[in-house]
């Protein structure tokens, strides 16, 4: 377990790259919309903000989320510690408990005004494809860390089943954003219990009453359950980002980073 924790945020980092690397792939075989536009300004954002959020902070998710896994296993806190859970039972809890936690968390930041202002950052790409996958402001990993470290106290999560939680999430992510489409019945399929990209797709759509919909980010299941699942539409969306900005060049990595704060500037 401790070669776990002191590994696990390189673990992740290479399964990021491997996720992103393989989803590229299926992009460039299959890919579903095609953009005319130059690439440069969102791609350097985009990566900007990989190297800022995992590279500097040493990927603050899973190192937080660890951290406290380790206190709560050192201090036998927690209600499944309480009751001394199955081991199966303590990983079940910890892929749901963590996915639902990013649900809540998801939905807050389009319905709280300060955190929107910190999402908006992931939704101002003007189009959709798997670097989106890296681009959210240094703000927000944070705020997903203390929520995710608050359940696993709360629940008492080991920390390899924490691990596993984290790993499905950072493969999905990319899937989540492909410029690409599984089949149609292999997709309709998936969509009864995972985020496609088909679904995500209309989460990021410019249209505000489609991105208030399909907050999940695994699963699909709190959507259905809370009312706010939107089944894509036979034509994928083609029209993303912000309705306030429009050119890339003000979509820089700078410009990225101070765009929660722009309205408290002078």
């Amino acid at each position: 377990m401790e070669g776990l924790a002191r590994h696990e945020s390189l673990i992740q980092t290479l399964a990021l790259l491997l996720a992103y690397l393989a989803v590229v792939l299926w992009e460039r075989l299959r890919p579903l919309l095609s953009y005319d536009a130059d690439d440069r300004w969102r791609m350097t954002s985009n990566f900007g903000l990989l190297v800022i959020n995992h590279a500097a902070p040493l990927f603050v998710v899973p190192v937080v989320t660890a951290f406290s896994s380790w206190a709560a296993s050192m201090m036998n806190v927690g209600w499944l510690n309480a009751v001394h859970a199955p081991r199966w039972m303590m990983f079940a809890m910890a892929v749901v408990a963590l996915d639902l936690t990013g649900w809540v968390v998801h939905r807050a930041m389009h319905k709280v005004g300060p955190l929107w202002q910190v999402h908006r950052v992931h939704h101002s790409d003007l189009r959709f494809d798997s670097s989106l996958g890296f681009r959210f402001h240094p703000v927000e990993p944070a705020l997903m860390a203390a929520a995710n470290a608050a359940v696993v106290m709360v629940l008492g999560l080991p920390l390899e089943a924490v691990f596993l939680s984290g790993v499905i999430t950072t493969l999905h992510n990319f899937f989540g954003h492909a410029n690409a489409s599984p089949a149609d019945n292999v997709e309709r399929g998936l969509r009864t219990w995972l985020i496609t990209p088909d679904l995500h797709r209309v989460h990021h759509s410019a249209h505000i009453a489609d991105s208030m919909s399909n907050f999940g980010i695994v699963f699909s299941w709190w959507d259905r359950l809370a009312g706010t699942y939107r089944a894509p539409a036979a034509k994928a969306p083609s029209d993303f980002g912000l309705d306030d900005v429009r050119d890339p060049r003000r979509l820089s990595l700078v410009s990225l980073l101070i765009m929660p704060f722009r309205r408290l500037l002078p």
